[in-house]
């Protein structure tokens, strides 16, 4: 009796250490940083409103995923990127806001003239430079840089990645140097989100450093 009791708990010691040996591993699967490109266009256009409906312009973002072995995790734009993304949307939405002004006033019949010239006497500047103002004093990018970053605390159990234990937990899966991330069925995806307005799967590639 005593021996075959010694056998049923040799085998609970060696089922034990491999269940915590291959949690060990998905977590040690995940060390580094992922990148992933996110388009967020569709987002964009609803912040601006459907004032500017007609508006579109691709606002293609970078951002990184970084699993430290300390078991935090980081989630934040590549800024050089952002940046020049952002300065592009920029420049294409000041020109669109431009037709558009001058679109409104020519209903009035004012002709451009008219409008530059009242701009001028009015603010000192042309039409360009005054929806420029406008457009920035608005539009903060460290704002908007501040407000993608997420960090915090992560476990990864199995196939499931807990981010902040009271997030609720997502599917993983890693294939050599990509990794998904997606979440288990039934779950509400909005209440869910990683990233406000992307969809699942989310698919990372991991960055190599020499």
């Amino acid at each position: 009796m005593r021996k075959r009791k010694r056998i049923i708990i040799l085998i609970l010691m060696v089922v034990l250490s491999v269940s915590l040996c291959g949690c060990g591993d998905a977590s040690k699967k995940l060390y580094g940083t992922w990148e992933t490109t996110i388009d967020y266009s569709s987002a964009m256009e609803e912040v601006m409103g459907f004032e500017y409906e007609d508006f579109h312009h691709s606002f293609e973002i970078k951002m990184l995923l970084e699993f430290n072995e300390d078991g935090t995790y980081c989630l934040y734009a590549d800024e050089e990127i952002a940046k020049e993304t952002f300065d592009v949307w920029i420049k294409d939405f000041i020109s669109y806001s431009v037709e558009a002004l001058y679109k409104e006033f020519e209903e009035s019949d004012m002709s451009r003239n008219d409008v530059d010239a009242v701009i001028q006497e009015q603010y000192g500047c042309s039409v360009e430079e005054y929806m420029t103002d406008e457009i920035y004093s608005e539009l903060d990018f460290d704002d908007y840089v501040s407000e993608m970053k997420t960090e915090g605390i992560y476990q990864a159990k199995g196939d499931n990645l807990i981010l902040n234990e009271d997030d609720g937990y997502r599917v993983f899966t890693i294939e050599a140097d990509t990794l998904t991330i997606d979440i288990p069925e039934g779950v509400n995806v909005e209440e869910d989100e990683i990233i406000d307005g992307v969809d699942y799967p989310m698919i990372f590639t991991k960055i190599i450093t020499e």
